[in-house]
């Protein structure tokens, strides 16, 4: 049987870092991390816990579950994920390098391997900097500069002229044009206050959208009809408002086609995980056996959020508007933290359909549209 017989890093460029993976026959497969060899050749060559070590003498063919070991077996210099990002590039690299060996060796494209066509093209797009460091081209830190309008379209013109179509750049230079008073020579990232306003507006609309207008729409139907001031009735016209948004709002956003695309990647993922956990090969044919349904889901979390919420508002004795808003605002971490145990239970004990059940409706009710 054929085995890994050697790992090596090479450093033709400043900032990218090549992999060698060469099967004990010869075979070579070569993969690539724009991240630079300095960095990367210790966590692969380094020490009794390098990636290397999970790679040599393993069969080449079984990817994932030398990823797997990679991934498991990797402490880190200073504890599991001290390094964060180049850990994760430095085991790209590998895998990428995995794949490629394995379909030199079973003279197959790497396509075929990983589950067969899809479709039939696939758009390359370039990757391109508004910024540009004549040192860090040259090996060094920087310091960066922007790059002028003409250099941009160049450098444009350039990968038209490769035949790409498309090109990439970071989303922080988005927001140059929004921040001219940005530091010379310094690029503007995402800071912190801008991050903090992302989760503060991101909680109001929850809170708006799902505590406040089903709390409005309920007080308002106490005057059509007394039955809706009783307090188990209330509660429960609220939370079916709530459920009711909830879902349409799952329903409107997948109207559009990216989002679409997404939640067809999110089924793929459960299917994965689903996968994973069962310790089969992230491999098409085990992946697909699987279904896209999965207890754990965020937005299965978030169903049963609002059904809690039902039972919990309904035992809480307040009749006035503002009270109830209160007491809506003020219990969400606590009910937030019973429908994670919830969530956590239902996952150790899938055949429980007493918790599973709601949350698998909602997590069918999000997938059924395009799977």
């Amino acid at each position: 049987m054929t085995r890994i017989g050697a790992v090596r890093v090479l450093d033709p460029h400043p900032w990218n870092t090549l992999v060698e993976i060469e099967a004990d026959d010869g075979t070579v497969g070569i993969g690539l991390t724009q991240s630079a060899s300095v960095h990367i050749r210790p966590l692969i060559e380094d020490g009794p816990g390098a990636l290397r070590t999970h790679l040599i003498g393993r069969d080449p063919l079984d990817v994932a579950g030398l990823w797997r070991a990679m991934f498991e077996g990797w402490p880190g210099q200073y504890g599991r994920g001290s390094e964060g990002g180049l850990a994760a590039n430095a085991m790209g690299a590998l895998d990428i390098a995995l794949w490629d060996l394995a379909g030199k060796l079973q003279g197959k494209p790497v396509w075929e391997l990983l589950g067969g066509k899809v479709q039939d093209r696939v758009m390359a797009y370039a990757s391109g900097s508004m910024f540009v460091s004549s040192s860090y081209e040259g090996g060094g830190p920087g310091p960066w500069e922007q790059k002028s309008p003409e250099r941009l379209r160049d450098e444009a013109a350039a990968e038209v002229a490769k035949g790409f179509r498309a090109l990439k750049f970071s989303a922080n230079t988005a927001l140059d044009e929004l921040m001219p008073e940005k530091t010379e020579n310094k690029k503007l990232e995402i800071s912190g206050w801008m991050a903090a306003v992302n989760i503060v507006f991101s909680l109001g609309f929850f809170i708006f959208m799902y505590k406040f207008l089903p709390l409005v729409a309920a007080t308002e139907l106490k005057r059509v009809n007394p039955i809706f001031a009783e307090q188990i009735v209330f509660n429960l016209v609220d939370g079916v408002i709530r459920i009711g948004l909830f879902l349409l709002f799952i329903w409107g956003v997948s109207l559009f086609k990216d989002i679409r695309r997404v939640y067809e990647y999110h089924g793929a993922e459960h299917k994965t995980v689903y996968a994973f956990e069962n310790g089969d090969p992230l491999e098409i044919p085990a992946v697909q056996k699987y279904t896209t349904y999965h207890p754990r889901c965020g937005t299965s979390f978030l169903m049963t959020v609002m059904i809690i919420s039902i039972l919990v508002y309904t035992l809480v004795p307040v009749t006035t508007f503002w009270a109830r808003f209160g007491i809506r605002i003020a219990l969400l971490p606590v009910i937030a933290g019973v429908s994670y145990e919830i969530i956590r239970f239902a996952a150790k004990h899938r055949g429980s359909r007493v918790f599973a059940v709601p949350q698998l409706f909602c997590c069918h009710y999000f997938l059924s549209f395009w799977m």
